[in-house]
């Protein structure tokens, strides 16, 4: 898809919800880039403990 005097691939929304689905974080990066490696900077944003949460997100 062009769009102005570049190409646009894809872009891919990583969000971090509270349990009533407001979002808390978000991060906006190419479509490529895998969810699991924002992972820890996305829960450091929202100010949850990242390495036993994003432990079990993994499993």
């Amino acid at each position: 898809m062009r769009w102005g005097s570049f190409s646009v691939y894809g872009v891919r929304l990583h969000l971090v919800c509270a349990t009533n689905r407001v979002p808390v974080c978000y991060e906006l990066t190419a479509a490529n880039v895998a969810d699991v490696r924002l992972m820890g900077k996305l829960l450091a944003k929202a100010g949850l403990p990242s390495e036993d949460l994003a432990r079990k997100l993994e499993v």
